[in-house]
């Protein structure tokens, strides 16, 4: 895991959820996701991230942030550096091309 990326992206989003911090849903999605934050930006993420466990994904999956795209944007790239997900798929087109 690279922590000065994960770090640059957790800044990146931090900002962006404070842009936005007149939005209910962008409080809430502040409280969930504030204790990863501060882990990442302490450089003190170990281990990958579950994606079943990443904060907030439920809302971005129903879309309630369709209208703050660089929010989303942020998010994504956040959820792919502590996930790791992006490895992961790269692993299985892989496996797909063997």
């Amino acid at each position: 895991m690279d922590l000065m990326m994960i770090k640059q992206y957790a800044l990146a989003l931090q900002e962006k959820l404070e842009l936005y911090s007149d939005n209910e849903d962008v409080v809430e999605l502040t409280e969930e996701l504030q204790p990863l934050l501060e882990q990442a930006i302490a450089g003190q993420l170990v281990d990958p991230v579950d994606i079943d466990d990443m904060p907030g994904l439920m809302m971005f999956d129903d879309g309630v942030f369709e209208d703050y795209e660089d929010l989303e944007d942020a998010y994504g790239d956040f959820q792919v550096a502590v996930t790791g997900a992006e490895d992961g798929l790269d692993d299985e087109e892989d496996d797909d091309n063997e």
